[in-house]
């Protein structure tokens, strides 16, 4: 039997919360990567402005979570796989949308290219979508949210954590 007793984020210890989020608010992340950067790309039909309103929210979410981060819009034909990246590709459309071949078509190009990213939708709320994607957005460019101090007959040298939005392979 393993229980979950706490999580640091740098050199404090927590009691497991509900809700990461609220750590990050009060103490920031764990690890973040150096150059932390963010390419927020807005997909064919989504309009430029709203990609501008997400960059801004975002960057604020990382602030007011003691995390300096470069947060920018761009277009697919600037991203390059960078070091301490992530790129958020906002999709035109809903979650029931279908997405089109050629926005798959660039998930597999990033993927082949190791180029790593997350995506959400034009109609997200962004007021919630943000803060439940930041700690992934963090990882995705190599940072680590917080570590999970664990209570069992032996210590375990692993976590496991399933990111249900890339298949196991590496294609999208």
């Amino acid at each position: 039997v393993i229980t979950l007793a706490s999580i640091n984020v740098k050199n404090d210890s927590f009691p497991c919360p509900l809700n990461p989020n609220d750590i990050y608010k009060n103490v920031g992340f764990h690890s973040v990567p150096e150059r932390f950067t963010v390419k927020v790309v807005p997909m064919p039909g989504v309009n430029s402005s709203l990609a501008a309103d997400y960059a801004e929210r975002l960057a604020h979410n990382f602030q007011s979570r003691s995390t300096n981060a470069s947060v920018a819009t761009s277009s697919i034909d600037q991203i390059k796989k960078i070091p301490d990246q992530a790129v958020i590709l906002i999709l035109p459309g809903s979650k029931k949308t279908t997405i089109n071949k050629s926005i798959l078509d660039v998930f597999l190009s990033f993927d082949l290219q190791g180029i790593p990213w997350r995506r959400c939708y034009e109609t997200d709320y962004f007021q919630y979508s943000i803060p439940d994607q930041i700690g992934s957005i963090l990882q995705c460019a190599g940072g680590i949210q917080y570590c999970v101090q664990t209570q069992g007959t032996k210590p375990i040298p692993w976590c496991l954590g399933v990111d249900l939005s890339h298949a196991p392979n590496g294609h999208s």
